[in-house]
């Protein structure tokens, strides 16, 4: 009997822990600056591009790196992009109304950057509550309103041309359903549906 109670406190002792690493670890990854660097390469990219820097910045949750989120600005001047994208989840959908950390952010980059950005799915999650939840879906396009005021360009499935000199590049953002969300399943994004929302990538262009 003895010998159950105490296997039984162990399991919970064990789950305990496994439950303070876990929310650790969550804690640690949504707090911490990650820099990775990649070099494309493409004989579709116009010579004029050659060297270019892109920034691209996506899953900051509302998080500050320093003081007005001073740390990750240094990292983006010493790194001194040409353009900045952003790939979405700047707030967290939950407190979706609190987005001034996001906004403030995003207005200190479009005066020093040209920056483009797309939502994630904290974003459009706004978006998918919107007819139960009003509220959410006015959260949404203040938001979407106020980065555009301050010189962000945002994008919602669609293709932007990125213009230098006489020539350019295309970007294009891809909105994703509830359906690629679901918990626990895997569902992979088809080369169809991206040419159906976006229409299919130009041959001769990058």
């Amino acid at each position: 009997m003895l010998q159950s109670g105490f296997g039984i406190a162990l399991l919970f002792i064990l789950l305990l822990v496994c439950i303070i690493l876990f929310v650790a670890e969550n804690r640690r990854s949504h707090t911490k600056l990650s820099i990775n660097e990649h070099k494309i390469i493409s004989d579709k990219i116009p010579f004029e591009f050659h060297n270019k820097k892109i920034a691209f910045l996506s899953d900051l949750h509302n998080n500050e790196f320093g003081m007005g989120n001073e740390k990750l600005l240094q990292l983006l001047d010493q790194a001194n992009p040409d353009y900045v994208f952003v790939g979405g989840d700047m707030l967290v959908s939950k407190y979706g109304d609190a987005y001034d950390t996001a906004l403030d952010l995003l207005t200190k980059l479009a005066q020093k950057y040209p920056v483009y950005c797309g939502n994630g799915n904290h974003e459009a999650r706004l978006l998918w509550k919107a007819e139960e939840n009003p509220a959410s879906g006015r959260i949404y396009h203040d938001y979407i309103e106020s980065i555009k005021k301050s010189g962000v360009r945002h994008l919602c499935n669609e293709t932007c041309k990125i213009e230098f000199g006489n020539t350019f590049i295309y970007l294009s953002e891809v909105d994703l359903s509830q359906y690629y969300y679901k918990k626990f399943k895997t569902r992979y994004l088809e080369l169809s549906h991206m040419e159906q929302v976006v229409g299919k990538c130009k041959q001769d262009s990058f």
